[in-house]
């Protein structure tokens, strides 16, 4: 890896039209390298980075929550005091 700021620092993740069942994956930021390190083994190493052939299943994009009300938030915030209430029963 190379010494670029953090600001430099990216990781790239995509996915090409003819083959769904794989991301292809390049970082050149060492934190993110030891993350796909745990669940890929790099394809090559380049540019500054590694490259990862990740398959999709490994990589899910999830809808952002919405954000609660003041009234969701003071009910789940009861919630979990009775909760931790009864816990110390």
């Amino acid at each position: 890896m190379n010494n670029l700021s953090n600001e430099e620092r990216e990781t790239n993740i995509n996915m090409s039209g003819d083959d769904r069942s794989v991301w292809i994956v390049f970082t050149d930021d060492p934190i993110m390298a030891r993350k796909f390190d745990r669940i890929s083994t790099a394809e090559r190493e380049g540019n500054g980075g590694k490259y990862y052939r990740i398959p999709v299943g490994q990589i899910s994009l999830r809808k952002p929550m919405k954000p609660k009300t003041e009234a969701q938030k003071a009910k789940l915030a009861a919630r979990l005091v009775g909760i931790r209430g009864s816990a110390h029963e």
